[in-house]
């Protein structure tokens, strides 16, 4: 089994993932909205924000997280800027 991926080295994949404007990020990102790391979580919600409509894959999970008290503002953030 290979070693897990330190917190380090996963933090600056999101911002990348959502500048790149590819709709196939669109699944990384709804897993990193699982990861443990309150600031991994952040900026996947951020990068599915950046992809905009082509995000709307996302909007269950960030549903969910919109429902959350520590995360509810940057997730319907999100689900604004994907239009939905």
């Amino acid at each position: 089994m290979p070693p897990r991926e330190s917190t380090r080295t996963r933090r600056p994949r999101r911002p990348a993932l959502g500048a790149s404007g590819d709709k196939d990020a669109v699944p990384a990102l709804v897993e990193a909205l699982k990861d443990r790391d309150k600031v991994v979580v952040w900026d996947a919600v951020t990068a599915l924000g950046m992809l905009g409509p082509r995000a709307t894959a996302a909007k269950d999970p960030l549903e969910i997280l919109a429902k959350d008290k520590g995360k509810a503002a940057r997730a319907r953030a999100a689900l604004r800027r994907i239009g939905l």
